[in-house]
């Protein structure tokens, strides 16, 4: 049971690490690190032609 465990525990530490590494990247001037999912839904409203923000 407590391999089990382990596994587990193991297996969500990764899955944290690359879900933060892929939704929390450093821009690109260095500056704090910016919810790139978020960058991301902006860049498309704001290409659409939508007012962004809302």
């Amino acid at each position: 049971m407590a391999i089990v465990l382990l596994v587990i525990i193991i297996a969500c530490t990764v899955g944290q690490k690359l879900f933060f590494k892929y939704a929390y990247q450093t821009s690109d001037d260095g500056s704090d690190p910016r919810p790139r999912l978020k960058n991301e839904r902006y860049a498309a409203q704001k290409a659409a032609g939508r007012k962004a923000g809302n």
